[in-house]
């Protein structure tokens, strides 16, 4: 339910248009002198409405600062009862210079339940982040693990501890996901208030909606050289479920692979759009120096899909290197404890028994851990390849038919408003170097990049940039992008279609 402090806000803005009709209005100026000239969290709170009653349709802000009162505002002012306001917690990110602040806003905004506009509890928060982030289970089951682990179930502490983890990419998506959210716990068709048990129930439900749209499959993401440990990986999967080409896609394996004259890529890109996916990285060397593994990898990593990593024997977390797989997800490491490798795998079991409940088969415990242990057996005696140390490393000259180790790609976000943002991101293992970004000319499109952006001299592996781009209605909604990088004396280019979804 919207809270008492939201309301105040809300009237003391639309009251100054209580003497206006649809379409009058008045110059930001006034407002901002009757309610804007506060400072810190007051401020905060006053520009954060504000930009959500012009979200609302309920004001109209022209581009000259003069804000008009619309039918729909004028509607509310008069209505007998207290009309209801979507929340867009978008607004916090421009209202924030880094994500400290961000997150110190954020907080305030929704933490404390007695004393904050949008008080937001643990299982919404939870279930809004957790899309983004490699978290296996439900609220329940993280804080039950949370507590066993640190002791501390303190809001505040892991509310920071994963909004600290999304990959810059993924704060606005996740603010999106929170907002609709949140409207869902406002009030549900029974009439139950925000907190309830009941509500959380719904929200919970209606949260899994979205999943469950799409039917689960897994997707072991490899490289071909180590497809020894990886059919012994799916002979363990088909210890816990019936396997089918339905449920799971492994290109290695007959019978879940590619179907016949299907393009390989087009294959996996079909099962991101089709399936909700639970992508198994089986990662060693090999798997980094492959460019199509890591553009698998950057695939999921984009698409916000759930992962677990299973890293081979040989590998460690600190051989990912810049690329964009969490090291802070839940992952089997076959360089910890045996002990470890055995809980990893338990964990990996009843996620996969929960994504395919009616798939199971009826194999209990005992059989369970004598088929675990064969596999860690058979993983470790398979010989695999280690990191070349410094004295191996050669000085050939370049393969200018080489695979660029860098892998540039563009998404693009919505801001408000016509605006959006445009971020480059490089999916590969290679550093690019004398990075160029052009685009192609187009009415109605106009881009707004930093000088100090361009040229680029270097975009090392998982980092980004951002090009702000506002469009002017009836402007087409794509455009072509050219980037050219070099690596070493090999140049590269690719060409992109940008897409401007509403």
């Amino acid at each position: 339910m919207m809270s008492e402090l939201l309301h105040n806000w809300a009237d003391s803005i639309l009251g100054l248009f209580a003497s206006y009709r649809p379409g009058e209005g008045m110059k930001y100026q006034a407002i901002e002198a009757k309610c804007g000239r506060t400072f810190g969290k007051e401020r905060l709170e006053y520009l954060f409405v504000y930009y959500n009653l012009l979200e609302n349709s309920l004001l109209e802000q022209k581009d000259n600062y003069f804000v008009t009162l619309t039918d729909k505002g004028f509607e509310y002012i008069n209505s007998d009862e207290r009309g209801k306001i979507d929340i867009y917690f978008e607004f916090v990110k421009p209202l924030s210079k880094d994500r400290d602040e961000m997150f110190a806003n954020l907080w305030h905004l929704i933490g404390k339940k007695d004393n904050c506009l949008c008080y937001v509890d643990g299982p919404t928060f939870f279930n809004s982040i957790s899309v983004f982030l490699p978290i296996l289970g439900s609220y329940s089951e993280y804080m039950k693990e949370l507590h066993e682990k640190t002791g501390n179930n303190s809001r505040i502490s892991w509310y920071k501890d994963l909004f600290y983890k999304l990959p810059k990419e993924s704060v606005e998506p996740f603010l999106e996901k929170l907002s609709e959210l949140y409207g869902h716990l406002e009030y549900n068709e029974n009439g139950t208030k925000e907190g309830d048990v009941e509500s959380i129930d719904f929200f919970e439900n209606n949260t899994k909606q979205d999943m469950t749209k799409k039917k689960n499959k897994i997707f072991i993401s490899h490289c071909g050289k180590d497809k020894v440990a990886v059919g012994s990986l799916v002979d363990l999967l088909g210890e816990v479920i019936h396997l089918s080409g339905d449920n799971l896609f492994c290109s290695s394996v007959h019978g879940f692979d590619v179907m016949l004259g299907k393009n390989f890529m087009d294959n996996i890109m079909e099962q991101y759009k089709e399936n909700n996916l639970l992508v198994l990285y089986v990662l060693s060397f090999n798997y980094m120096d492959s460019p199509i593994c890591l553009n698998e990898m950057g695939a999921s990593w984009m698409t916000k899909t759930d992962s677990i990593g299973i890293l081979l024997p040989g590998f460690d977390i600190d051989d990912l290197g810049n690329s964009c797989y969490d090291k802070q997800s839940i992952s089997v490491i076959f360089k910890q404890e045996v002990k470890e490798v055995k809980h990893r795998l338990n964990q990996l079991k009843e996620t996969v028994e929960a994504l395919f409940p009616n798939s199971k088969t009826a194999i209990n415990w005992s059989r369970w851990e004598e088929k675990r242990d064969e596999f860690i057996d058979k993983v470790m005696a398979l010989p695999f390849g280690f990191k070349a140390s410094d004295s191996e490393v050669t000085t050939d000259t370049p393969d200018l038919k080489a695979e660029p180790k860098a892998s540039i790609s563009s998404s693009v976000y919505y801001k408000g408003k016509g605006s959006y943002e445009i971020t480059f991101t490089n999916l590969g293992n290679g550093t690019a170097e004398e990075l160029l970004i052009g685009f192609d000319d187009v009415d109605g499109i106009f881009l707004m990049m930093d000088k100090d952006l361009f040229p680029i001299e270097i975009l090392k592996p998982g980092r980004s940039f951002q090009i702000h781009a506002m469009m002017t209605e009836g402007a087409p909604h794509k455009m072509m992008s050219h980037v050219k990088w070099k690596e070493g004396e090999v140049q590269f280019e690719e060409d992109e279609l940008v897409l401007f979804n509403h």
